[in-house]
């Protein structure tokens, strides 16, 4: 098989980091070939290969594209009832390896390289006791998003990063096609009824909530996603059995349920017919995350909102690939884009359910926005929610979303440089309030909006300042303004010429203002004698 260039690069940056680090890892978007870079490394590698896997069809999947990728050679899998002997590549599950008998027995085929399949689960206790097993082997983790819900850095297991690709930059150079996006509100889901456990919604409440909205959701489904094949993410199982239901109500026999209590044999035929195209919608609920392979599908429908990059990255991951022999014999990003946009799969239609909450959710912008500052996809964002129901190139409003902050990063910047900034403690002669004090308004919290946005259209620059500072600041104001005394922006242009008291009143200051512009514009001098008395 023809490697791509950044499989390649991916290769290669393995081989470097091993001569440094016993483990590394590697990051691929999903759709953009991780199996082939580990596959290509376990062919090539002159000792033994252990790859682990925590699910059965991964395990399936793993052993037939490994046998393939080394020439036909003897892949033996250690799962369930299946043991493994002797074969130089073997493909387990986690749960198996784990066992005490069978770990002995791995750990005496004396494996040298252990690759870690959807490594970002490779903190767990169970991986770890695995991969501690074999403390002189090389270690090679690969998945498309190593960042976790739960907060625990991979960098536990993994000593360094061998080769990074973000989606972003795959979609750019022609190797995932693009998204795009439409945003449905649920007007009967309220997700602050919902509880949270480890910063992410609980399953069974989420659940319930969102089946109170499933009629909606499933119109919404047949409606914008007309011909194209979708996989339907849901919170649970009973909202992913409704809407089965509901879908076919709409369109007969369109529709089915996966699971993770299908049978085995039920499951295994209902992927099979959906990838061969003989149905359109397939719903689930935290079975087809990870490992599922259809380049059909060009409908995503995210049902299950969620806290979680990493969640939320791998269902959209399931709709980007591209269809097969579509770009791979194609030189340039140009090119493969535009065989791409000519082929039966252009793009891939991101449906966004939101619910009314007053908790911040992963969207699509923050799955795609990996380059870009926190604000700006925060803005881009903003874009999207004020264009709800309507198509977004997630893309160009990013792009979009960038281009306006700095062209307002430079107005600002031009605004600043004209005018003086002097500090408003120091302009008012303020003194800091009482530590009892600071703390019960929000000492050394971040300032708020609503603060934010009232001492700015002071002229007042907050950076620096905390929520107490701030709130002491608006209540200055706000008395100078009742008593008639000079505000912050009169205090800081008549520094310019003098050194004003700081009880002199508005009408003063403005009439000392006026003097002295005047004066400037008429070529005179500003005499500071005069400006001091008239201040006085």
């Amino acid at each position: 098989m023809q490697l791509r260039d950044y499989q390649q690069a991916a290769i290669d940056g393995i081989h470097e980091a091993f001569r440094e680090h016993r483990s590394t890892l590697l990051q691929l978007p999903t759709g953009t070939g991780k199996s082939v870079v580990f596959g290509d490394m376990a062919a090539k590698w002159k000792g033994s290969v252990l790859v682990l896997a925590h699910r059965k069809e991964l395990v399936n999947q793993g052993r037939q594209h490994l046998s393939h990728m080394s020439g036909g050679e003897w892949v033996d899998v250690e799962m369930a009832d299946r043991r493994a002997y002797n074969a130089r590549i073997v493909m387990a599950s986690v749960q198996s390896a784990m066992q005490p008998k069978r770990l002995r027995r791995l750990q005496q085929m004396g494996f040298d390289l252990i690759i870690a399949d959807e490594s970002h689960r490779a903190v767990a206790k169970s991986w770890r006791k695995v991969l501690d097993a074999f403390p002189e082997a090389k270690v090679l983790g690969v998945t498309a998003t190593p960042d976790r819900g739960d907060g625990v850095a991979l960098r536990k297991v993994f000593e360094s990063v061998a080769y990074k690709l973000d989606i972003l930059p795959a979609i750019e150079a022609g190797w995932l096609v693009e998204p795009v996006v439409e945003r449905v509100w649920v007007d009967e889901v309220n997700l602050d009824n919902v509880k949270r456990t480890a910063g992410d919604f609980q399953v069974r409440d989420l659940d319930e909530e969102m089946l109170k909205g499933i009629k909606g959701v499933c119109h919404e489904i047949a409606k914008r996603g007309g011909e194209r094949q979708g996989i339907h993410f849901f919170p649970g199982v009973k909202s992913a059995e409704q809407a089965a239901v509901e879908l076919n109500e709409l369109r007969p026999g369109s529709a089915r349920c996966i699971h993770g209590k299908t049978p085995e044999v039920e499951r295994d035929m209902m992927i099979r017919d959906f990838k061969q195209g003989r149905f359109q919608h397939l719903s689930n609920c935290a079975v087809l995350i990870e490992g599922f392979d259809a380049p059909r599908v060009s409908l995503i429908s995210q049902v299950r909102p969620s806290s979680s990059r990493c969640f939320v990255a791998q269902c959209v991951g399931r709709g980007l690939r591209v269809l097969k022999n579509t770009v791979d014999h194609l030189a340039s990003p140009e090119e493969r884009r535009a065989a791409i946009a000519a082929s039966a799969k252009p793009d891939c239609l991101i449906l966004d359910f939101v619910g009314n909450s007053k908790h911040e959710l992963v969207s699509p912008e923050d799955i795609l926005g990996g380059r870009y500052s926190d604000p700006v996809v925060a803005a881009a964002k903003k874009k999207q929610q004020k264009a709800s129901g309507e198509r977004i190139n997630i893309l160009r409003v990013l792009a979009e979303a960038q281009s306006e902050m700095e062209r307002a990063a430079k107005v600002a910047a031009e605004v600043k440089s004209r005018s003086i900034r002097i500090d408003p403690f120091k302009a008012f002669k303020l003194k800091e309030k009482s530590p009892e004090w600071t703390k019960r308004h929000g000492g050394g919290r971040e300032p708020s909006r609503r603060q934010r946005d009232y001492l700015e259209r002071q002229g007042i620059d907050v950076n620096g300042y905390d929520a107490a500072a701030a709130q002491q600041l608006i209540g200055t104001i706000e008395t100078r303004r009742r008593l008639g005394l000079s505000d912050y922006r009169q205090q800081a242009q008549l520094r310019k010429w003098c050194k004003p008291p700081t009880n002199c009143t508005a009408p003063k200051a403005a009439q000392a203002i006026r003097y002295a512009t005047g004066a400037e514009r008429s070529g005179a001098a500003v005499n500071k004698y005069v400006l001091e008395r008239m201040l006085k």
